[in-house]
């Protein structure tokens, strides 16, 4: 009998992954997530076994082996950098950033000043800046330049001849309002554990396309998010663990792969 190889069976990946990601009491309240483009998706068993050799003969061969443990495993490398997969790659929780309008008076930039360097205010979207060295007024673009009203960097000059190293500055300024839901925010580096429900849909270019459903997943990273890329576009790797789930799904504990048609 004959064999070929069967080209409509290599596989040439793409497809679409997305993520629940559960409360901090497990429950699913949030829905799938699409994680956006991904070029890397990965499943791996680690298996550690047991052995028995047969020490009555000089090869010792084996007799019989037993898994002892397993590890089941996937690999993904995401691209986009939204609020919740930087979440996911910082253990990270969602947050968003809001503040009221109004004036602010007399805020104390700092309470012994080094020239040359840059002090931040105590709210974002500033303007109307002034700063003061007690009664006196400093002057803009002689003692101190705005580096940045979106987050109130405010920058003491070398050249100015107003203050003295030590001196305490305060500033006056208006800050806009931020309504609900806010800035995006990532508070970074604060979950212990991120569990949830991990769905990938194949859309293969060659090959066949299969569908993955991983019913209770461990996300952890894998690698560094980066910020400053040089001349390539940023991505990060994740690695989740896949924990048994034999209560809701006895036959298939870890997770099933079906192919789409």
């Amino acid at each position: 009998m004959a064999y070929q190889s069967n080209s409509n069976n290599v596989l040439l990946g793409r497809g679409r992954l997305f993520f629940d990601r559960w409360s901090s009491s497990n429950v699913d309240t949030n829905g799938l997530a699409y994680l956006g483009d991904c070029s890397k998706l990965e499943i791996s068993t680690s298996d550690e076994k047991a052995s028995i050799y047969d020490y009555g003969q000089s090869t010792a061969p084996l007799l019989n082996e037993v898994v002892t443990k397993r590890e089941v495993t996937v690999s993904m490398t995401l691209h986009e950098y939204t609020k919740e997969n930087l979440a996911l790659v910082l253990m990270g929780v969602e947050a968003g950033a809001t503040q009221s309008s109004g004036s602010i008076t007399g805020e104390t930039l700092t309470t012994s000043v080094t020239k040359g360097k840059s002090y931040q205010t105590a709210n974002r979207s500033i303007s109307s800046v002034v700063v003061k060295k007690g009664a006196s007024t400093l002057v803009l673009d002689t003692d101190y330049n705005i580096v940045d009203a979106t987050l109130g960097i405010i920058h003491i000059t070398t050249t100015g001849s107003t203050l003295t190293n030590g001196d305490t500055i305060t500033v006056d300024y208006a800050k806009a309002a931020i309504a609900s839901p806010g800035l995006d925010r990532v508070q970074g580096g604060m979950s212990s554990q991120i569990l949830g429900r991990l769905v990938f849909l194949g859309d293969a270019a060659a090959g066949p396309s299969f569908d993955a459903e991983f019913w209770k997943v461990s996300i952890s990273s894998d690698g560094v998010a980066g910020f400053i890329t040089g001349s390539d576009f940023g991505s990060f790797d994740l690695k989740g663990t896949v924990l048994i789930d034999s209560t809701n799904h006895p036959t298939e504990a870890y997770y099933r792969l079906t192919k789409r048609s």
